[in-house]
C-alpha cells in the first residue's frame, strides 16, 4: 500500500496548509481590527443605567471576537449582575479565548 509513499509531497502539502492557515489567520486579525476601530462604547454611557447599557449591547453586530465578549458582557451587567460577577465572566472569557491562542500556537 504505501510502496510509492513520498514524504516530500506529503511534507510539502503540510507546509502549504500551515501557511495557508497563517495566512487565514491574518485575514482574520485584520478584519477584526477594522471592525473594532470604531468606538464600540459611547464615550457618554451611564453604566447605573442597565436599560442604556442594554440598547448599546443590542446595537453590536457582534463580528469580531472582541464585539462578541463585549456584547456578553454588557447583556449580563443589563441583567443585573454584580461587578464582582463580571469580573469573574470577563476572566473566564479569556481563559477559554487565550487556550484556543496557546492551542493554535502549539499545532501551527
Amino acid at each position: 500500500m504505501f510502496q510509492n509513499f513520498d514524504p516530500t509531497m506529503v511534507m510539502t502539502v503540510a507546509v502549504v496548509f500551515g501557511w495557508a492557515f497563517m495566512l487565514l489567520q491574518w485575514v482574520d486579525f485584520i478584519r477584526q481590527f477594522f471592525s473594532i476601530k470604531p468606538e464600540l462604547l459611547p464615550s457618554g454611557l451611564n453604566f447605573g443605567d442597565r436599560a442604556a447599557v442594554r440598547a448599546v449591547a443590542d446595537k453590536l453586530t457582534e463580528n469580531s471576537i472582541v464585539q462578541v465578549r463585549l456584547h456578553n458582557l454588557l447583556k449580563i451587567w443589563s441583567l443585573g449582575s454584580s461587578h464582582v460577577d463580571m469580573i469573574e465572566i470577563a476572566r473566564s472569557q479569556s481563559q477559554r479565548f487565550f487556550g484556543r491562542v496557546r492551542a493554535a500556537l502549539t499545532f501551527t
